[in-house]
């Protein structure tokens, strides 16, 4: 869990660097885009802080509450955003 933390926030902050790009090349929500990417490159950054006190401390490893489960939920979601800014980025690439 520590390393897909670690691998996330590299993915997270090209994904930020991607949309703040997108969003000085122009365009009427030019500064929308950039508030946006910048909201999404705390978010992520948090969870991998989360993510990473979780899998370095085996007593909350341990624990099978309501906050426990909502993290791991967390995480997943955020695995799932960085694939979808990965198949944008190859689209865009294409």
């Amino acid at each position: 869990m520590a390393q897909d933390a670690s691998e996330n926030g590299a993915k997270s902050q090209y994904a930020s660097g991607q949309l703040q790009q997108n969003a000085q090349a122009g365009g009427e929500n030019a500064e929308l885009v950039k508030e946006v990417a910048e909201t999404m490159s705390e978010i992520i950054m948090t969870t991998n802080e989360i993510a990473l006190e979780l899998a370095t401390n085996e007593e909350l490893q341990k624990e099978n509450t309501p906050l426990i489960q909502k993290v791991k939920e967390l995480v997943s979601l955020e695995k799932k955003l960085l694939e979808l800014q990965k198949k944008m980025r190859v689209r865009q690439t294409a």
